[in-house]
C-alpha cells in the first residue's frame, strides 16, 4: 500500500504559487528566528560544558545521585506549576495584543500567587521529610542535607517557568533567549566554583539554588518592565480550567522523557544509573541541534497554517524535513561511530561502560529524527488533544518495553526501550497526523542522508579499529565530516535550489562562503 508520507511524487505536487509563498516565508522566518536558533545552540553547548565539569569531579555513583535530583527537580517543578505556564503564555499574549496590559499583568500575578503557595508547601514538605527521603531514596541518612538544600532551590526554581512563560507571551523571545543563555553561563561558573571548592554534590545544589535566585530576580524585573504594576485579576477558576489539560499533557511528557532513567533508578545501582545518565546527556547534546530547529518550526507552522492553510503547511513540512535530514543525520551517526572516544574523552574512562547504550540511542535517534518536523504540528493546527494522544501512546510503549527489558539488560535494556519508543512513537505520530491532514517527508533527502550517514559511520568505525585513541576524536570527526560530504556529492543530494536558498538567507556579503559549497556539493550535471 502506498504511504503518502513517504511518497516522492508529492515533491512534484507543489504549485509555482505555493513555492512563491514558501521561499520568501522560509527566508524571512529563518532570519527572524535565527537568534532563537543560535542562542538555543549556545545554551546547549554551555549545558554540555557544565556536565563535562561535573562528570570529571564526581564518581559514577554520585552521578547517579545527581540523576535522582534532576528527576526530583523536574517532577517537583512540574507539580507546583499546575500547567499554568502554557495558560500564562496564551492569556498574556492575547491581552497584550489587545493593549489590555492590566489584564495581562493580572494573569501573571494570579499565576505567581498560586505557584508561590504550591512551591512553598512542596519545599516545606521536602525540608521536613529530608531525612526520610534520604533514607528511602538513597539508602542512608548521610545525604539529608542535600534534600534540605534542594527544598530552598524549589521555592526560587518553581517560579521560573511562570516568569519565562509570561515573557514568551509578551513576544520578547530575544530577551528571553539572552536571559536563558546568561542564566546557563552563570550556573556554569557557579557550578565550577562550588563543585571544586566544596563537596561536589552540595556544591552542585548550591549552584542550582544561587543561579535560580538570580534568574528569578532578572525575569521578574523584565516582566515588570513590560507590564504595569496595576492589575485586573483573571478568575482563578478560568485559569485552572484552561491549565488542567495542559497539566495532564505536561505529566505525560515528563513520563515519556524520564521513564528509562527512572526505572533504572529502581532496578539497578546508582553507578549504573549514573553511567546511563551520562550517555543520555551526550545524546541530548546532539539532539539539541534538531531540537532548536523544532523550536523555530512551531511559530513557522502556526503562521503558515493561519495565513495560507493546510496545503502550504503540508509543503513546508516536506521542505523542513529535507534540511533536518541533511543537518541532523551526520550528528546522530557521527556520535554513534565515536561513542567510546566521546564518552571517555569528555566524561572519563569510568564511563566507558555506557558506550553500547549511547550507540543504541544514537542509532534510533538517527532513524527517527524526522519526528522533529512532526511533533509540533498538532499544536500548530490547534489540536492539543491529538498532541496528548501521541505523547501518551509514546509513553505507554516506552513503559511497557522498559518493564520487560530493564530487569534483564539494565542500562542496555533502557536504551533499547527508549529506542523502540522513539521508533513506534514516530509511527504513531504519522498515523494520528494522517487523520488530520496530508503530510509528506522528503523521501529523497531521508534516503540519501541515511546512506551518507551510514557510510560515514562505517568509515569512522574502521579507522578506529586500525588506530584507536580517544585523543584522536577530532581526527575521527574530520574524517567523518569529509566522508559525509563526499557521499552527498556522489549521491547528487544537494540541489541548486538548496544553495540558492542559502545564498538568499546569508546575502551577498557571504557569497565567498557559499561559492565553495556550491562548487563542491552541487554536481554541475544535475539540474
Amino acid at each position: 500500500m502506498r504511504c503518502p508520507v513517504y511518497d516522492r511524487r508529492l515533491t512534484d505536487m507543489t504549485s509555482e504559487s505555493d513555492l512563491s509563498v514558501l521561499k520568501p516565508l522560509a527566508v524571512n522566518v529563518a532570519r527572524g528566528t535565527s537568534h532563537i536558533f543560535l542562542l538555543g545552540i549556545a545554551a546547549n553547548l554551555i549545558s554540555a560544558a557544565i556536565f563535562i565539569v561535573i562528570a570529571r569531579v564526581v564518581t559514577t555513583s554520585q552521578m547517579g545521585i545527581i540523576g535522582i535530583f534532576m528527576f526530583l527537580n523536574g517532577l517537583c517543578r512540574l507539580l507546583v506549576a499546575l500547567g499554568m505556564p502554557g495558560a500564562v503564555t496564551k492569556f498574556v499574549a492575547e491581552n497584550y495584543a489587545k493593549k489590555e496590559l492590566d489584564v495581562a499583568s493580572g494573569i501573571l500575578h494570579q499565576a505567581v500567587r498560586v505557584t508561590i503557595v504550591t512551591s512553598i508547601a512542596t519545599a516545606l514538605a521536602i525540608f521536613l521529610m529530608a531525612r526520610q527521603m534520604s533514607l528511602i531514596i538513597l539508602g542512608d541518612e548521610s545525604h539529608t542535607v542535600l534534600f534540605q538544600i534542594y527544598s530552598v532551590d524549589l521555592v526560587a526554581g518553581g517560579l521560573l517557568s511562570v516568569l519565562n512563560a509570561a515573557l514568551l507571551g509578551l513576544g520578547k523571545t530575544k530577551d528571553l533567549s539572552q536571559i536563558n543563555v546568561g542564566y546557563l553561563c552563570t550556573r556554569g561558573v557557579l557550578t565550577a566554583l562550588f563543585v571544586l571548592a566544596t563537596e561536589p554534590l552540595r556544591g552542585l545544589l548550591a549552584a542550582w539554588t544561587t543561579s535560580d535566585l538570580i534568574a528569578m530576580a532578572i525575569l521578574f524585573l523584565y516582566n515588570r518592565k513590560y507590564l504595569p504594576s496595576r492589575t485586573r485579576l483573571l478568575s482563578l477558576g478560568e485559569l485552572v480550567r484552561f491549565s488542567t489539560p495542559l497539566y495532564v499533557q505536561d505529566i505525560v511528557n515528563f513520563a515519556y522523557g524520564w521513564f528509562d532513567r527512572a526505572m533504572l533508578f529502581a532496578y539497578t545501582s546508582l553507578s549504573t544509573a549514573g553511567i546511563y545518565l551520562t550517555a543520555t546527556t551526550a545524546l541530548g547534546i546532539i539532539a539539541g541541534f534538531p531540537g532548536a530547529i523544532s523550536t523555530v518550526l512551531l511559530p513557522t507552522y502556526s503562521g503558515l497554517h493561519g495565513s495560507h492553510g493546510r496545503k502550504v503547511l503540508h509543503d513546508s513540512v516536506r521542505s523542513a524535513s529535507r534540511y533536518t535530514c541533511y543537518l541532523a543525520t551526520p550528528l546522530a551517526f557521527g556520535l554513534f561511530a565515536t561513542a567510546r572516544a566521546a564518552l571517555t574523552l569528555f566524561a572519563g574512562e569510568s564511563y566507558q561502560e555506557g558506550t553500547l547504550s549511547l550507540m543504541i540511542l544514537c542509532l534510533f535517534f538517527g532513524l527517527t529524527l524526522i519526528s522533529t518536523n512532526l511533533g509540533n504540528i498538532p499544536l500548530a493546527i490547534g489540536n492539543t488533544v491529538l498532541s496528548l494522544k501521541i505523547v501518551t501512546a509514546n509513553a505507554f510503549v516506552g513503559l511497557v518495553f522498559a518493564s520487560i527489558l530493564i530487569p534483564y539488560f539494565q542500562a542496555h535494556g533502557a536504551a533499547l526501550a527508549k529506542g523502540v519508543a522513539m521508533l513506534l512513537g514516530l509511527y504513531a505520530t504519522i498515523v494520528f497526523l494522517r487523520r488530520e491532514l496530508d503530510i509528506a517527508i522528503d523521501q529523497e533527502a531521508l534516503t540519501k542522508s541515511l546512506l551518507a550517514g551510514v557510510s560515514m559511520a562505517l568509515v569512522v568505525l574502521v579507522v578506529q579499529v586500525l588506530f584507536y585513541n580517544r585523543f584522536l576524536l577530532p581526527i575521527y570527526v574530520l574524517i567523518g565530516g569529509v566522508t559525509y560530504l563526499l557521499a552527498l556529492r556522489w549521491l547528487h543530494a544537494i540541489r541548486n535550489s538548496d544553495v540558492e536558498l542559502l545564498k538568499t538567507f546569508l546575502g551577498s556579503r557571504f557569497e565567498f562562503a557559499t561559492r565553495p559549497v556550491e562548487r563542491f556539493l552541487v554536481r554541475q550535471t544535475r539540474q
